[in-house]
């Protein structure tokens, strides 16, 4: 998420929405955290969505709408490098892609390729409301990453701003990578310049959702080399615009784009 640090009120004090702490287990973090309403959430998205697929709005991110679009524009290169490497065809396994998010940015860019799939991979509730309001040709919406593997036959894996979010990103990293699919992009993954991993809590801007939760930093030699593991090569790195150092440390949001070695 991209997260200013700014000053709200939490409980009747004054908190900072931002990153916080440095925590042994994920579950040392959920108790100094409040969770998040996932209905409250799942419904400011359904509804920012709605808007876009009507065409009353243009852009969405992190379900707050835009008045201007910001294109990930690293995202959009590696889609066309695929479609280009696979003549004309990109089928995408987007990790957590809420409603499809990533795809209705990218979409505009991608009217051209003659075979386009999306395939979301989602919690059960994101599931039931993709499926029933926005699911079409190219975009449909899965339970499980080896049920979307197998509809959609995907040569690009999407990990946008979810492994943060997990309580063991390590072992959901394996469970995708081991679908064996041809190129990866983790894009808005937030790495520590210490290059060590730290637990914290992620606290919201209200006028998002009032919500805090556990979040990962990464050591990105960690992360490049479990990847590695698994037969990826590097093609190209970036810096995402999302700022917000957690505190007491620098840190750096950025994207790395994979191709399975030959």
């Amino acid at each position: 998420m991209n997260i200013l640090k700014k000053i709200f009120r939490k409980g009747g004090e004054t908190a900072k929405a931002g990153f916080f702490g440095n925590y042994s287990t994920w579950q040392q973090a959920r108790i100094c955290a409040t969770g998040y309403d996932s209905s409250v959430i799942l419904e400011k998205t359904r509804a920012a969505m709605l808007e876009i697929v009507s065409g009353r709005a243009t852009f969405e991110r992190d379900s707050v709408l835009m008045q201007q679009a910001e294109y990930p524009w690293p995202l959009i290169s590696c889609l066309l490098y695929v479609a280009a490497s696979s003549h004309g065809r990109l089928s995408v396994l987007d990790f957590s892609g809420a409603l499809g998010s990533s795809f209705y940015q990218c979409r505009s860019f991608l009217q051209n390729i003659p075979d386009l799939a999306c395939a979301v991979v989602e919690q059960k509730h994101y599931v039931e409301v993709g499926r029933a309001e926005f699911s079409n040709e190219s975009l449909s919406f899965h339970n499980q990453s080896r049920e979307a593997a197998s509809a959609v036959y995907p040569n690009l894996l999407l990990l946008s701003s979810v492994l943060p979010y997990l309580p063991n990103p390590w072992s959901l990293l394996e469970e995708v990578l081991s679908l064996g699919i041809q190129y990866t992009v983790l894009d808005r993954t937030p790495f520590l310049l210490s290059d060590r991993d730290r637990l914290t809590v992620q606290f919201v801007p209200r006028e998002i959702y009032p919500a805090s939760y556990p979040a990962w930093f990464f050591g990105k030699t960690r992360l490049i080399g479990k990847i590695s593991e698994f037969g990826y090569k590097i093609r190209a790195q970036w810096q995402n615009a999302d700022r917000c150092d957690p505190d007491g440390e620098k840190a750096e949001f950025s994207g790395i784009f994979f191709e399975k070695k030959p």
